[in-house]
């Protein structure tokens, strides 16, 4: 009779848990759509800006990512000759790219990409010899 209740208890928990996260995931997407409002009137200009954010920076990112592979196969095969395993670079370069670089280097580069207008007030608030101090 124990393992009865017990085993009932522990279907209930379960349940009251996917029952709060589908739950929080509901106001989640509530929450979004009803502050998505001024978005949703002006489609044309959201769907603009996530063109010019995601598409336009694609090469950026794909140049980096290429570089950066560079790299870390010149270096990596360096390292893994010492140790005889110069096959597993090509697995290497692929998984630190992927798992641990390629997040990073896509943030950088959509930050870098995003703030490329303010760049040359930055050079200037510095109080660089010669330019005039905007700020």
């Amino acid at each position: 009779m124990a393992n009865l209740v017990s085993g009932i208890k522990i279907i209930g928990d379960r349940t009251l848990k996917i029952v709060e996260r589908m739950g929080a995931v509901a106001l989640f997407l509530f929450s979004t759509i009803v502050n998505s409002s001024v978005s949703f009137k002006r489609f044309s200009l959201t769907i603009r800006e996530v063109y010019y954010a995601g598409v336009q920076s694609l090469i950026i990112i794909l140049v980096s990512g290429l570089f950066v592979g560079m790299v870390l196969g010149l270096q990596g095969h360096e390292t893994l000759q010492r140790y005889g395993s110069e096959d597993s670079v090509g697995v290497l370069v692929a998984l630190s790219l992927v798992r641990e670089l390629g997040p990073v280097v896509s943030a950088h580069s959509q930050e870098t990409d995003r703030h490329r207008g303010r760049t040359p007030l930055l050079g200037a608030c510095s109080g660089s010899p010669g330019l005039p101090r905007p700020c």
